[in-house]
């Protein structure tokens, strides 16, 4: 069993399944931004994943957006390491390429998510068309990241958020794709995410209340940051998209947005914390009452008025 956490915010004691990977990340009894959102999209699915590790089929869109993301990784670290770099060369984006759907095939091909859950393989065919789709995406991200990350001020990759920062009453943490700009840089302060979806559209609620934990965190230090979604379609065609969150004109999240963020994620995490304890004492009843089935928020709706709204920045 987790670590049991007493919150006197709340007057509640919380206790999480155990959501860490082989690197440790994250640390035993913690919520992630990653995990409300699991939840929000359809909480049985999400207790069926991290608690009950049932069996399931391997995703190969999730493999796909991996593929894109080391991709991004790859072009973020050669800024980092070197910014006086030119265009990029053919030969390296073809390296970057190549690498990258060296990750998508290992994500394939793993037997067992990273908490342990045994997957069943996707047919070879299924496999073939997703690496077409993630070799067309990552050719056309590549350039386009590149340029973006260098007109923001690239200063971290995989940024976690800081456990001293934490603004919620319980262990909870996340981790954004990068952070750029901040005074240093003489730029606006930006936590930046990368999201593959089917179609073009804006992020959904689920990303914009992670976005909005990503700016609760950072504010707890005093910096007002802006926080942006990087959507590209896997279309035949892609399209990358870039979106704010905040009013529509605004370039941040009103602190009556970010209230209700808080409010939202502390509510998840009271029926995650009550559900996995029903869990563990046999309490089916109370188990499918916190982990309800269906898509939107508590498996009701699919809007929660007041969370951060999205706006286009750049297409």
């Amino acid at each position: 069993m987790t670590p049991n956490y007493r919150s006197a915010e709340t007057d509640r004691d919380y206790v999480f399944p155990d959501l860490g990977t082989a690197e440790g990340y994250p640390p035993s009894g913690t919520l992630t931004s990653t995990s409300i959102t699991g939840w929000m999209t359809c909480a049985r699915c999400w207790a069926h994943d991290n608690i009950q590790h049932l069996t399931k089929p391997a995703s190969v869109h999730f493999a796909v957006g991996t593929c894109v993301h080391h991709s991004a990784e790859l072009v973020g670290q050669m800024i980092l390491e070197q910014e006086d770099l030119g265009p990029l060369s053919v030969e390296i984006q073809a390296d970057i390429i190549e690498l990258s759907l060296a990750v998508f095939d290992r994500e394939v091909n793993k037997e067992s998510d990273r908490n342990g859950t045994e997957r069943i393989p996707p047919t070879d065919a299924e496999a073939g068309a997703a690496k077409d789709v993630a070799r067309r995406v990552a050719e056309f991200a590549i350039p386009r990241l590149y340029q973006l990350y260098r007109k923001r001020g690239l200063v971290a990759l995989e940024y976690e958020l800081p456990a001293h920062l934490n603004p919620f009453p319980f262990p909870m943490t996340g981790r954004c794709d990068a952070i750029s700009g901040g005074p240093k840089k003489g730029l606006p302060l930006i936590l930046s995410d990368i999201k593959t979806s089917a179609q073009k559209g804006r992020p959904d609620q689920n990303n914009r209340v992670q976005g909005g934990v990503y700016a609760l965190f950072v504010r707890q230090a005093g910096e007002e940051p802006r926080v942006i979604f990087d959507q590209i379609t896997k279309a035949l065609s892609p399209q990358f998209n870039s979106y704010g969150l905040g009013p529509e004109g605004a370039l941040y999240m009103t602190p009556g947005q970010l209230e209700v963020v808080r409010e939202t994620v502390t509510d998840i995490a009271g029926l995650i914390s009550d559900g996995y304890a029903a869990y563990l004492n046999g309490d089916w009843q109370t188990f499918r009452r916190c982990f309800p089935i269906g898509q939107g928020w508590n498996g009701k709706h699919d809007f929660d008025h007041g969370v951060p709204e999205a706006h286009l920045l750049v297409a």
